[in-house]
């Protein structure tokens, strides 16, 4: 559909980070409809540009995702400010997605890659 034909086309893209959180987004989504929990997922975004990807509820509590093509990408400030604006207790995690493998805990936000189990 972008009339990309190969990996190196793609990595060459300037569309390249859409198309990942496009992953990130779909796997959520698969991960949720598997385990029969029929969440909507949401993105943040403040008037002064703050943003977060994803936003995903349980109960009264939020899970915060962001996406990042950088696999040494920091922590998003967003992460921060949301936490203050909305309270630490309401804030159930915060994963930094990027393409890498593993799960690695950097602080109290989850560092991980696209492909396996989500805390939601």
């Amino acid at each position: 559909l972008l009339g990309l034909d190969s990996s190196d086309a793609l990595r060459r893209s300037q569309r390249v980070g859409s198309v990942f959180e496009n992953l990130v987004y779909l796997e959520i989504a698969k991960s949720l409809a598997h385990r029969g929990r029929h969440r909507p997922i949401h993105f943040y975004r403040s008037h002064d540009g703050t943003e977060i990807d994803f936003v995903v509820a349980e109960a009264e509590r939020l899970h915060l995702v962001e996406v990042k093509l950088d696999e040494d990408a920091r922590t998003p400030k967003a992460f921060a400010v949301l936490t203050q604006a909305i309270g630490e207790e309401r804030v159930a995690s915060r994963s930094l997605v990027v393409p890498a493998r593993g799960v690695a805990d950097r602080h109290g936000v989850l560092v991980r890659g696209p492909i396996g189990a989500w805390p939601f």
